[in-house]
């Protein structure tokens, strides 16, 4: 009990000493062991009371060893303060390795390079195949003269299709006089609407 109360450092009952060690000393013979240790100066005891009645409580002796000396407390307040001083450089030292740690994680694993690697070379195989077949002629290449050769047939084809569709509408408003509505008449002469829409016009 001597030994429990030096560790715990700190004033206790004969009923909080037997409860503590959970019950291996009753109460009675807590008190009473605890007293006869406080007579022999074994531990300290103090009474409740002045006249030494009322509840009796218990601690243990502290050993001069245990005490520190002026210097050591000075030179402990010291390091305190040393590793107070510390603590802003190791914050910052944290928040860069967090930094770092964050774009390590937020990178491309090695699988999924090996994946995007993989797509590249995919794709530049099917690039160089149809370069190839350019190059040697497996595919028609169209030249300048046939393309402005087709702009100019499309344009007089579109001029064409404008005076076809002038004269069709002057011949339908000619029809129309008569007591045909416009789509009896197109339905009677097989007439469909025309969807087309000319380059100029898109």
């Amino acid at each position: 009990m001597a030994r429990y109360l030096k560790e715990q450092n700190r004033p206790y009952s004969a009923t909080e000493v037997s409860a503590n060690l959970h019950g291996k000393v009753t109460k009675t013979v807590a008190d009473k062991l605890l007293k006869e240790m406080e007579q022999n100066g074994q531990i300290v005891g103090k009474a409740t009371k002045k006249d030494g009645g009322g509840q009796w409580v218990f601690w243990g002796l502290q050993d001069a060893a245990d005490t520190l000396s002026p210097e050591q407390l000075a030179s402990m307040d010291e390091q305190i303060n040393t590793l107070k001083s510390s603590i802003p450089s190791l914050k910052t030292t944290q928040r860069n390795l967090t930094l770092k740690l964050n774009t390590l994680l937020s990178a491309p694993t090695t699988a999924a390079l090996h994946t995007l690697i993989s797509s590249i070379q995919q794709e530049k195989k099917l690039k160089a195949e149809k370069l190839r077949e350019f190059t040697e002629g497996a595919v028609k290449m169209v030249t300048k003269e046939e393309v402005s050769k087709v702009g100019r047939e499309v344009k007089e084809w579109a001029v064409k299709r404008k005076k076809r569709m002038d004269a069709f509408k002057g011949l339908e408003a000619m029809l129309m006089q008569g007591p045909w509505s416009k789509e009896e008449l197109w339905e009677k002469a097989g007439v469909e609407e025309d969807c087309y829409v000319p380059p100029s016009e898109r």
